[in-house]
């Protein structure tokens, strides 16, 4: 990925300012979250027995399932438990 032009880079540093301000509040202001925990995340892997390696033995997320993925064949999904949702 080629790194932006630094007018592109100046406008998504404004844009960040503007959405600071207008949506981040200080922690003792925010409302509760609504959230109960998280059904799932989807991430890119290179390397399918690394990422396992890395979520079970490094973050101890067990593994609890591998399958093809229908969408593309020859690529897998996979899903740990990363605790109670």
């Amino acid at each position: 990925m080629a790194t932006p032009p630094r007018s592109e880079v100046g406008v998504f540093d404004e844009q960040r300012e503007r959405l600071r301000s207008r949506y981040l509040k200080a922690e003792d202001a925010r409302p509760p979250s609504s959230g109960r925990g998280l059904h799932h995340a989807a991430l890119v892997s290179s390397d399918v027995e690394r990422t396992i390696r890395f979520y079970q033995d490094q973050l101890e997320f067990p593994l609890t399932e591998l399958f093809e993925n229908r969408d593309y064949p020859g690529s897998s999904h996979f899903f740990f438990d990363i605790g109670k949702r």
